[in-house]
This record gives C-alpha cells, structure tokens and sequence, in this order.
C-alpha cells in the first residue's frame, strides 16, 4: 500500500477501517475497493458490464459438455464511422462521458461472441479508467439491455 492510498485511508476510511489500517490488518486490495467506489460513486447508477456466458451467443452452446458449439469471445475498440449505437446506447454513453471524474481515460469498446454454428452476439460496452497516485482504477458499463437468442 503506497502513503497516498495510506493516507486516503486515514481520511476517509470508516472508524473499522482505520482502526484495522492502525493495527496492520488492512489488505490494500480493500483499501483499493474502498477507493474504487468512492472515485466512480458519480456512475453508481449506470449498469456495470457483465462477462458474457456463451448462453447469449448460442443456446445450444451451452447445453451439453460434448456439444460441438464452441463460443469465442472477442473485444475490440469501437471504431468511429464503422460501428453505430442506437438512440438510447449513446444517450447512455454521453452520460457516462460527462459523469466520469476529471482525466479518466473513457472508451467505447465492443464485446462480441461467436458460436462456431454462426450465431453473433455483440455489445457495446464503456471502459472508464481512473489513474490515481500509481493505481489504475476501472469500470466497465453495459449500454444495452442483454438479450438471450431465442
């Protein structure tokens, strides 16, 4: 744990917290969830990303252990131009652009996945990262709403 994340701790961490910090039981990994959620508190309203199951891809995917669906994922960068959002995907996005704290780094990306019997499943996601005194924090952010194929 650095001083800077010592001394956030000391400052804003509830009594338990600081009283585990005084005492040396404090995981810097908690003090991090700690920091994590008090920096993207202004998103705490928008839908965190998921990871993706096959079942969104490929029903049949995820029936039997020997079916021969096989489901890959991919994530690439949305590419402006090429890639459209709906109404509402990017209304989404604005939003999380202009609630985001000062200098995080915002992207647009795609997750898609793809069975080997054809079926496609792709989302638009938003990946907000935060640098903070050494630490690099992020969030990801669905933009739409899942649907299973039918």
């Amino acid at each position: 744990m650095n001083d800077a994340l010592k001394a956030w701790v000391e400052a804003n961490g509830s009594e338990l917290l600081q009283a585990q910090f005084r005492e040396g039981f404090l995981d810097a990994e908690d003090a991090l969830d700690m920091l994590r959620e008090h920096l993207f508190s202004p998103l705490k309203g928008e839908r965190p990303w998921r990871k993706m199951s096959p079942v969104y891809v490929c029903k049949a995917a995820s029936l039997t252990e020997g079916s021969q669906h096989g489901v890959t994922f991919s994530t690439r960068p949305a590419e402006p131009g090429a890639d459209a959002l709906s109404p509402a995907e990017y209304q989404t996005y604005a939003r999380i652009r202009e609630l985001a704290p000062a200098g995080s780094a915002v992207v647009l990306w795609f997750r898609r996945g793809q069975c080997s019997c054809g079926a496609v499943y792709e989302a638009p996601t938003v990946h907000v990262c935060i640098s903070w005194n050494g630490y690099k924090l992020a969030r990801e952010f669905d933009l739409r709403q899942r649907k299973e194929n039918a």
